[in-house]
């Protein structure tokens, strides 16, 4: 009687499990679809934003290896400095 209760509530959570797999599934697909380029673009242009002249898709890189800090420089900026 116990085993026979704990398959039923295992049978269940595996339901759950599976249900809640498909919705992530689904999610994924969504968001995916949503934030495309060239839908992005689509968009922007109904809007009546600037068009891009092209949409160029950039390859994915590996996050395992993290890129070194960029070497940065002072730049004076004539705004804060009025005259020079």
């Amino acid at each position: 009687m116990f085993l026979a209760s704990g398959q039923l509530r295992l049978q269940a959570v595996q339901a759950q499990v599976a249900q809640a797999q498909s919705a992530w599934s689904a999610g994924i697909e969504e968001v995916t679809a949503l934030e495309a380029p060239s839908r992005i673009a689509v968009d922007a242009g109904l809007l009546h934003l600037v068009q891009p002249s092209q949409v160029l898709q950039l390859p994915s890189v590996s996050l395992a290896h993290p890129l070194a800090a960029p070497a940065l420089s002072y730049a004076p900026c004539c705004s804060l400095n009025p005259g020079r």
